[in-house]
């Protein structure tokens, strides 16, 4: 156990001094861009090309692994740190592409 705590602080401090972004960071990331394409959108059709040509999902996805690694190899806490760094992210898509569908809805005219 002597020599556990040791080798557990020494990994803690390389993962921390470590240049690649964390996965909440790397999924953050992916979420801003795809908002900053949301934004582009001119129209209904704008976001429906985007969310089928932007491989947003897949790369979502490509994640899967590096979560279940954090969840699995350190306690909830770096793993609840992680999802905190996503939320945000998430959030703000979520409120934009609302928005601007209410926009675009509004513009449409019923004949």
């Amino acid at each position: 156990m002597k020599k556990l705590i040791p080798l557990v602080a020494i990994m803690s401090l390389s993962a921390c001094t470590s240049n690649e972004p964390s996965v909440g960071e790397k999924e953050a990331a992916i979420y801003r861009e795809y908002a900053e394409k949301v934004k582009a959108a001119q129209s209904i059709e704008d976001i429906a090309q985007i969310e089928n040509e932007s491989g947003f999902e897949e790369r979502i996805a490509e994640l899967v692994p590096e979560w279940r690694a954090l969840i699995n190899g350190t306690d909830s806490s770096a793993y609840y740190a992680e999802q905190a760094k996503t939320q945000g992210a998430k959030d703000s898509l979520k409120v934009l592409t609302e928005t601007k569908l209410a926009e675009f809805i509004k513009s449409i005219k019923f004949e």
